[in-house]
């Protein structure tokens, strides 16, 4: 039963790591967003997708593990704080998540607005609604 205990806890461990690396990526995306580096937000989103492969695998592995080895007795009084920690990670990637989201589509109309300048020679045409769909396009 202990060795059980620190197989789960190690588990929970690896997926709470990369739950963090997922958060320091999502602040670097930010930044990225702020300074419109596309090649870095490219590196970023490939580093994205491997950190949630991952979290997934973990999360298949936390389930089979479970599923023959865990009671809930078990998981309630030596597991919580463990789950806690990386509920409260995932609620603070979230948060970051929509922020990047609306910083994103806050860009793709200034670069929009840039371009309808550029190309109209003032007057303003959206291509990009705000769910960043092409709404028009500039002849």
């Amino acid at each position: 039963m202990i060795e059980e205990a620190r197989d789960f806890k190690d588990l929970l461990d690896k997926k709470y790591k990369l739950y963090l690396e997922l958060y320091d990526i999502l602040k670097e995306e930010r930044e990225a967003l702020i300074r419109v580096d596309i090649d870095r937000l490219f590196n970023l989103s490939d580093r994205k997708q491997e950190i949630c492969s991952n979290i997934e695998q973990i999360e298949d592995d936390i389930r089979r593990f479970k599923d023959h080895h865990i009671n809930r007795e078990f998981e309630n009084i030596l597991i919580r704080a463990r789950l806690d920690k990386i509920n409260a990670i995932r609620i603070d990637i979230d948060i970051l998540r929509k922020e990047n989201s609306k910083l994103i589509t806050d860009v793709l109309e200034f670069i929009d607005n840039i371009i309808s300048i550029l190309c109209i020679g003032g007057d303003k045409e959206i291509i990009y609604d705000r769910n960043c769909n092409m709404v028009k396009k500039v002849v």
